[in-house]
């Protein structure tokens, strides 16, 4: 027999296809917009004398009086400072700071490039070109005099011919780092002023902020100032680890304490999922008493009686349908034969494990399954996956097919040594070892006896490979091209999935997640967790059922819909389901405590609602106007059609669904449309 079932769902978070508003030029960090905006342009390029806008609107409103200290640019348009005159590179587009150096330099010893440089003696020979035409680099090994110049810093008295000791060569820092006071090495400008000294003299953590501006949380040590959003989110920020400490009296609802950082609500105990490291929210559960009319779960998990012995397990360990004295009386009159649970004719050799015993997964007949253009058939041919998730690193068939024959898919990030034969990344600290770790043995042998030298101008670290010495990078970033500077990897961008599950925000060499209101991170740090109980709403002809996915809990709202319920949403902050039917030209509501009822707006005709509960305001699809978007304020009194809001008045042939992103904002409308 065949029968119809009007099923209508409701849940909060759902991803459909985007009508998006096209949003605005965004200009990379570094960049600023022309004032036509049509493009960006870098801020090195503005008001250097040169237009790079089209409009020219770079090179408007430039500074022409220069501080103290400062070099005018002969354009008139641009201040260096004047330490970077005649230093060997133009500042100015028209090269002003570099004319004219030669009679003004100290030290002056070697003419270059066509008589335009002077350099002293100290960058002569020293390993480094500085000349374009590397000059100041030539016939250093021409004889004894000359090897000990490039090894020794020695120079020639041009009068006498006497051989003297020069002062040491100018320390060179690379990029992302700064000097210490007495010039012997660099730190990172991260390590500046966070609370450690890394400099042997200390001087990186001098002159450092004492007051934090408003809205920051000073550290401990006094030296560091972090947002005040940064404390109590898991993650030390000060070296002293200050920001992290006592914050277990800040936090709402804190029931029962753990890992030492944590504060857990009382909707996390017992509930089968181990939120704290050390386990304690889940043990000593079977000691929990469940309420009269509850039947308690081997696992400690409490249910209704009534579902005690019904067909269907329940309780996550199935002990419900366990020691049943007669079989559950089966409506669709088909059931395990050995465990005894009911089943329907659709759970049977559907690739899932229905009953306890797998016999509803025994003796089927495989069935080829066709896959379509854009996707790739698993080995099994009982499965298909996009074909971009062919090779990518990450197992999607149940037989593990698509990852089968992919050989070296993917590089090993910047902070790990890539092995020869497969896919395997080792700590740059095994390699060179005098052990082989990596199965092929790659990783030993060969050049490893090179080592880094003392002054190295990799920006983070240096390693003894097989193949020589390389530039590796801390976790986190990401090696240049030059193979030397190192780049922040932004663990954020594009959404990628695993990362967090709600809100992710990029640091420098790391990353935080946070999330949505009424969600807490896990011990994980990734996934988001709600702190209460998540229900499932959801319609079937004229009832409205509230189910709760922990307890199983199941309770019926009074609709007053005489004819059956076309769709429904839920406001999260006021606690009200409003839906609309066949029978209504109109939107009604309830509270979920059945206490309050009312309508919305009458004099429509719609099957479709969404409800932005961030924004105070209710959509539809409307079935009189052509498949309109209308929209009208949640807290608007009774109102008649005439005093609505049309948010989309497109040609969509048969708009069936709409769907909403609150926390995204008010521009993301989602239509399916057929």
């Amino acid at each position: 027999m065949a029968f119809c079932l009007l099923l209508c769902i409701a849940i909060l978070e759902i991803t459909v296809l985007s009508a998006a508003a096209q949003t605005p030029l965004n200009c990379n960090l570094g960049t600023k917009p022309c004032k036509d905006g049509s493009e960006c342009v870098l801020h090195q390029h503005v008001c250097d004398g040169e237009a790079d806008c089209r409009d020219g609107s770079d090179e408007e409103d430039c500074t022409v009086a220069c501080n103290n200290g400062q070099f005018l640019c002969a354009h008139g348009k641009k201040c260096i400072d004047q330490w970077q005159v005649c230093d060997g590179v133009a500042q100015c587009q028209d090269r002003s700071d570099e004319l004219d150096c030669l009679n003004s330099m100290e030290g002056c010893v070697h003419h270059c490039d066509n008589k335009t440089r002077c350099l002293p003696d100290t960058f002569l020979c020293d390993g480094e070109r500085d000349c374009l035409d590397g000059t100041d680099e030539a016939n250093c090994d021409s004889d004894s005099t000359d090897y000990l110049k490039s090894h020794h810093n020695v120079a020639e008295d041009g009068n006498n011919g006497n051989t003297t000791m020069s002062a040491p060569a100018p320390l060179k820092c690379p990029f992302g780092t700064k000097p210490c006071w007495d010039r012997i090495e660099c730190v990172l400008y991260n390590h500046v002023c966070d609370g450690e000294a890394d400099c042997k003299d200390g001087s990186d953590e001098e002159e450092c902020i004492l007051e934090c501006e408003r809205g920051q949380f000073q550290c401990a040590h006094g030296k560091k100032c972090i947002d005040q959003r940064q404390v109590c989110d898991g993650v030390a920020q000060c070296q002293d680890r200050s920001d992290e400490l006592d914050c277990l009296n800040s936090m709402e609802g804190c029931t029962h304490h753990c890992d030492k950082t944590r504060c857990l609500p009382d909707t996390f105990l017992c509930d089968g999922e181990r939120d704290c490291l050390d386990g304690t929210d889940e043990a000593n559960c079977a000691d929990e008493s469940c309420n009269s009319g509850e039947f308690r779960c081997t696992s400690g998990q409490c249910l209704s009686v009534s579902m005690r012995c019904d067909g269907h397990p329940d309780c996550r360990d199935r002990s419900d349908e366990e020691s049943c004295t007669e079989p559950p009386q089966c409506t669709t009159k088909l059931r395990c034969p050995q465990s005894q649970e009911c089943l329907l004719e659709e759970w049977v050799c559907d690739r899932e494990q229905d009953c306890k015993d797998g016999s509803d997964e025994k003796n089927c007949k495989m069935v080829q399954l066709k896959c379509g253009n854009f996707q790739w058939a698993c080995t099994s041919k009982s499965q298909c996956v996009p074909k971009a998730w062919r090779c990518d690193g990450t197992k999607d068939c149940a037989d593990e097919s698509d990852e089968a024959g992919c050989g070296q898919v993917a590089t090993c990030p910047s902070h790990q040594f890539q092995c020869g034969s497969t896919w395997e990344c080792l700590d740059t600290a095994l390699v060179c070892n005098t052990v082989r770790n990596c199965a092929n043995g790659s990783d030993e042998g060969g050049k490893c006896q090179a080592k880094c030298p003392d002054k190295t101008q990799c920006a983070h670290n240096c390693y003894s490979t097989p193949h020589g010495t390389r530039c590796g990078c801390k976790a986190g970033y990401r090696l240049q091209e030059d193979t030397v500077s190192c780049v922040d990897i932004d663990e954020c961008e594009g959404g990628r999935p695993g990362v967090c599950s709600h809100l992710c925000v990029n640091t420098q060499g790391s990353f935080q997640c946070h999330c949505y209101p009424g969600y807490l991170l896990a011990s994980d740090g990734r996934r988001c967790k709600i702190t209460g109980e998540p229900y499932l709403l959801a319609s079937v002809q004229t009832e409205l059922f509230l189910f709760g996915l922990r307890s199983s809990s199941l309770d019926v709202l009074v609709s007053s819909a005489k004819k059956a319920i076309l769709s429904l949403d839920y406001d999260w902050r006021d606690q009200k389901v409003y839906w609309v039917s066949l029978d209504s030209e109109s939107i009604k509501w309830s509270s979920l405590d059945q206490k309050k009822r009312g309508t919305l707006v009458k004099g429509i005709k719609s099957d479709c609602i969404a409800v932005d509960w961030v924004g105070r305001n209710l959509y539809w699809i409307d079935g009189i106007g052509g498949g309109r978007i209308i929209a009208v304020g949640l807290n608007s009194t009774i109102i008649n059609s005439m005093d609505l809001t049309v948010i989309l008045d497109e040609d969509f042939e048969q708009p069936r669904s709409l769907a909403l992103l609150p926390q995204k904002g008010q521009d993301h409308v989602l239509v399916g449309d057929w």
